[in-house]
């Protein structure tokens, strides 16, 4: 039976050993991203496919700076200096899953349980992304098409934007109430 590239690293431990290649177009051919058992980081070094391998790397995160303590960390740090969506990220480090998401009108009771009327908070904003009235994906800000509604995918993408964030040390109120609504709205988190 055949792996799916997507999903190959879906069941990665955080901390554990790897080393594997990074499946984004235009970066697919000479490509790697790892876990560094001496730094406890993930990191990565993209060169471009029709690039010399023997030049430094176009892209390289994880190696200097900040750490990054999980993949979902390196998928953030990519769709920054590459400019890439989450979705192309998250497929090429083959950090797919599949979900079974929640259903708007479930999250639209669960943010009524659990949040102030009138607020903004990522519940509000998850929930108009899942029902095609955004213009942005909540957590990443990439762009949206007018009634885009997003597929398990687009989620499961962007709850590792969110959780990377998180990891990154970005913590504002905003952001965790996102992360905790793309959770629940992802089937990740209990009633």
């Amino acid at each position: 039976m055949e792996m799916d590239l997507d999903s190959r690293n879906s069941a990665l431990v955080v901390g554990e050993e790897l080393n594997d290649s990074v499946e984004i177009p235009g970066y697919e051919h000479h490509s790697t991203w790892g876990y560094d058992l001496n730094t406890r980081s993930y990191w990565a070094s993209l060169w471009l496919s029709d690039g010399d391998r023997d030049a430094p790397p176009t892209v390289s995160v994880g190696w200097s700076g900040q750490t990054l303590p999980r993949p979902d960390c390196v998928l953030v740090e990519l769709c920054t200096q590459l400019r890439h969506d989450p979705l192309t990220v998250a497929r090429g480090l083959g950090l797919m899953r599949p979900i079974h998401p929640r259903t708007p009108e479930q999250l639209a009771t669960r943010h009524f349980d659990v949040i102030e009327p009138g607020v903004v908070d990522g519940y509000t904003l998850v929930g108009s992304w899942l029902v095609g009235d955004a213009d942005r994906c909540p957590a990443s800000g990439w762009p949206c098409y007018p009634g885009f509604v997003p597929a398990a995918e687009h989620l499961w993408a962007e709850v590792l934007y969110a959780t990377g964030r998180l990891y990154l040390g970005e913590r504002t109120s905003l952001l965790a109430s996102l992360d905790e609504a793309l959770c629940y709205a992802a089937g990740l988190a209990s009633d």
